[in-house]
């Protein structure tokens, strides 16, 4: 059969159409929404939105990007099940809000573990990562990154805290998991409550204390009343983000290496932030504001370690890689 002018404009016409909406139908397939609790101006905050940015502009606009900070869409504490489920592609994973889903978590987060955030990132470096990504995988979400979220220390109302015998009967706002059995275990009262709560709850002397990283006593305004700083490097809080995997599995090899490079982008930048926070802006604060800050001696370290060691004794018996994980630390100490 001939074909006419007009029945071969046809074919082109639907060929083109055709070709349009294949490419639009690849341009939504390949969307990501990204949802985090921090506000934008945050460490942590900063690091999502230069991550969803950076992939949009990395993919040439292959990958259509969407943040939702500062809780808008989902809780911190929603992000695994979010992440799990492809409610949304991207989340925060905070191992002191996952240890329910994933007890594993609590093989690196004991106290008196790591001796500062350089030690904890060799350890990452040298196969904790792998674990860690391991056990997120298995349930659904690839974990492209991880950093460190700052330095636990201690903030009380008039006293440090630097022996065992400095913890007994203090009543301190823990942050969940085996930070929060640190506490009990050294003597304290653990308390949980919301953040929101924590300055009333310093103010009318409920609690004596707060356990947090330098940023969480500075921005939250928690230095208002608890001004004595216990400079105890506690343990090393860490988190990274996570994509699902049946999203991530979606891509083409090229856009997987786009986001891949993305996130290692990210996760260099929220340790040089972090490692700003922590070394350099939160003692300036603390000298200018008249902090009184300390650091426990060698000797006193070592008796709250001893203090601790039946977190050690539990964790060995609960944990399959209890063992490879101590020895990666201590080959990188």
């Amino acid at each position: 059969m001939s074909l006419s002018i007009g029945n071969l404009r046809r074919m082109v016409l639907a060929t083109t159409v055709g070709v349009i909406a294949a490419t639009v139908a690849q341009a939504q397939d390949h969307s990501m929404r990204l949802a985090h609790h921090f506000p934008t101006a945050h460490v942590q905050g900063k690091g999502y939105e230069f991550f969803t940015a950076r992939v949009a502009e990395l993919s040439d606009g292959r990958i259509a990007t969407t943040s939702f900070p500062g809780a808008s869409l989902i809780s911190g504490h929603e992000s695994f099940e979010a992440v799990r489920t492809g409610t949304v592609q991207a989340s925060n994973m905070i191992s002191a809000f996952q240890v329910g889903d994933i007890p594993e978590l609590d093989v690196f987060s004991l106290p008196f573990q790591f001796e500062d955030a350089a030690h904890f990132r060799r350890t990452l470096d040298a196969g904790l990562f792998d674990i860690i990504a391991a056990e997120y995988e298995a349930r659904g979400i690839k974990l492209l990154n991880y950093f460190n979220k700052g330095n636990i220390h201690l903030f009380h109302i008039d006293k440090h805290l630097l022996s065992p015998q400095d913890f007994e009967g203090e009543d301190i706002r823990g942050l969940g998991g085996l930070l929060t059995r640190t506490l009990e275990v050294l003597g304290a009262n653990a308390i949980s409550m919301p953040p929101g709560e924590v300055n009333a709850a310093l103010q009318r002397g409920v609690v004596s204390a707060v356990m947090t990283n330098c940023l969480g006593h500075v921005a939250r305004g928690w230095s208002e009343e608890a001004k004595y700083v216990s400079y105890l490097d506690l343990a090393q809080s860490g988190e990274g983000l996570g994509v699902n995997l049946d999203w991530w599995n979606s891509l083409p090899g090229d856009l997987q290496a786009v986001v891949q490079q993305a996130a290692d982008e990210m996760e260099n930048m929220e340790w040089d932030l972090m490692s700003q926070a922590d070394n350099t802006d939160c003692p300036k604060i603390w000298a200018d504001e008249g902090f009184p800050v300390a650091r426990p001696s060698p000797e006193q370290r070592a008796a709250l370690r001893a203090k601790v060691q039946p977190l050690y004794d539990s964790a060995a018996d609960r944990f399959k890689t209890f063992g490879r994980v101590s020895e990666m630390i201590e080959a990188q100490r």
